[in-house]
C-alpha cells in the first residue's frame, strides 16, 4: 500500500518491526500491515493513487506494482494483472 508522510519534509519514520522507513518524495510503498500501523499511529494517510488496483504488472518476487516486464525494485519478472 502506498502511504503519504504527514509532511513532505519528513524524511522517514521509525517503525518497531520494520525499522526505519525512508520516504524521498513523501510517498512510500510498504506492506499493508505496516501501512495500517503508520496510518493509525504516525498520522500518515493512504496515497490517492493506489497501484495495487491499477492496471499494470505485479512482480512475482516482491509484489511491487509497475508498468514494465522487469521489476524496478528487485529485478524480478513482472506479469500483467489478471494473468
Amino acid at each position: 500500500m502506498r502511504i503519504c508522510m504527514p509532511a513532505r519534509a519528513v524524511a522517514g519514520i521509525d517503525h518497531p518491526t520494520a525499522g526505519r522507513i525512508h520516504a524521498k518524495s513523501g510517498i512510500v510503498d510498504v506492506p499493508d500491515h505496516i501501512a495500517r500501523d503508520l496510518i493509525k499511529y504516525d498520522e500518515c494517510f493512504p496515497a490517492a493513487n493506489k497501484p495495487r488496483g491499477a492496471a499494470g504488472r505485479t512482480c512475482q518476487s516482491c509484489g511491487f506494482v509497475g508498468y514494465f516486464a522487469k521489476c524496478g525494485r528487485c529485478g524480478g519478472v513482472c506479469v500483467k494483472s489478471g494473468e
